[in-house]
């Protein structure tokens, strides 16, 4: 019965439904993650329908592991998936953001304004590269109004810390974009951590490590990567080692003599071996270490064409090994620039 006294019909009940509208229980919203059931299970079912698209990176796609980290990497930065996808780097098995991803995350936090730069001893001419060009990120961080700086980066930290003389190295190329790389992240990493989680950019672990960019587009660092890297410098020095005193025999010379002959001939009689035993150890050699190391025996011959062989030979077994690494010739020396003068405590006093 109602308040009036009136006993309900299905009649009067209909009415009153239609007056009062239905009104669905409200359901808790949910969130991707590792902490529930449903939180990993909606990652799970993201993750697959990601690992399906053409459009991520091929470290991605078919890899349902590799999109569920990135999925929960972009929730707790709060950021994009695809745009973490496309910017996530993997060094030796760590994962690094690319610099203009820190330095984009920066500007957008909402907690600084945009990251700046200032500079000093900017050369005129780009071919000359002086040892205390410096460059130091800036902001202002809108809470205060205070401004922020972070450390002052210099080519000649660059070559102090290994940076600027690896082999392919882009400071020797691009040297002012890695100054500024370098400053914006080490600006955000000593104000705001959290944004990057504490991971260094892929240039970063690039420098640190001794790796290779793969055709993938993916960084592999290893210690074999490092071999590697020795390996073909040490053949690059054997074809570029000058021509000894002794000219390259005739073509009628018997290559008995060669076989003969020791790596170095010292007054000890020592043990060197011969240049048939070290083309013989090559093509025996079951790691690439093995092959640095006669690749050094072979610096001791006296005459060119008898090393030319070595290092064909090694050439040819480290392409069996690394079928996918590039193996040029010729030594890509660090350009060496003058020492730095004086006035390094001033460096942005007149910029």
């Amino acid at each position: 019965m109602n308040e009036a006294g009136n006993q309900f019909t299905p009649a009067n009940k209909l009415e009153l439904m239609a007056r009062e509208p239905y009104q669905a229980m409200p359901q808790e919203s949910v969130t991707m993650g590792f902490d529930s059931k449903q939180g990993f299970e909606l990652m799970q079912r993201g993750a697959t329908l990601l690992s399906k698209s053409t459009l991520v990176p091929k470290e991605y796609q078919d890899n349902l592991p590799n999109c569920v980290v990135a999925l929960n990497m972009a929730s707790r930065i709060r950021a994009d998936p695809m745009m973490v996808m496309q910017n996530l780097y993997i060094v030796h098995n760590k994962p690094s953001w690319s610099a203009q991803f820190v330095i984009a995350c920066f500007n957008q936090c909402g907690r600084f304004s945009a990251m700046k730069f200032r500079w000093a001893n900017r050369p005129a001419d780009p071919d000359s590269i002086p040892d205390n060009w410096a460059c130091q990120a800036y902001a202002t961080e809108l809470a205060t109004g205070d401004e922020i700086s972070g450390p002052t980066i210099t080519i000649k930290m660059a070559k102090k810390e290994g940076w600027y003389g690896k082999s392919g190295s882009k400071w020797q190329t691009i040297p002012e974009l890695m100054l500024m790389y370098r400053a914006g992240a080490w600006l955000q990493r000593t104000h705001a951590p959290d944004i990057s989680m504490g991971l260094r950019t892929a240039e970063e672990e690039s420098d640190i490590i001794e790796s290779r960019r793969t055709d993938q587009g993916t960084f592999v660092a290893d210690a074999q990567a490092k071999t590697e890297t020795r390996v073909i410098d040490k053949m690059d020095i054997l074809a570029n080692k000058e021509q000894a005193t002794n000219k390259p025999p005739a073509a009628n010379d018997v290559a008995e003599q060669a076989e003969d002959k020791p790596a170095e001939a010292n007054d000890d009689d020592s043990k060197a071996p011969t240049m048939s035993e070290l083309i013989k150890g090559i093509k025996a050699a079951k790691d690439v270490d093995h092959i640095a190391e006669l690749l050094d025996l072979a610096r001791g011959i006296k005459r060119q064409d008898w090393r030319d062989k070595v290092m064909e030979a090694g050439r040819i077994r480290l392409k069996e090994m690394l079928p996918n690494t590039e193996i040029g010739v010729g030594h890509r020396p660090a350009p060496v620039a003058d020492a730095v003068g004086a006035g390094d405590s001033s460096l942005f006093g007149d910029d």
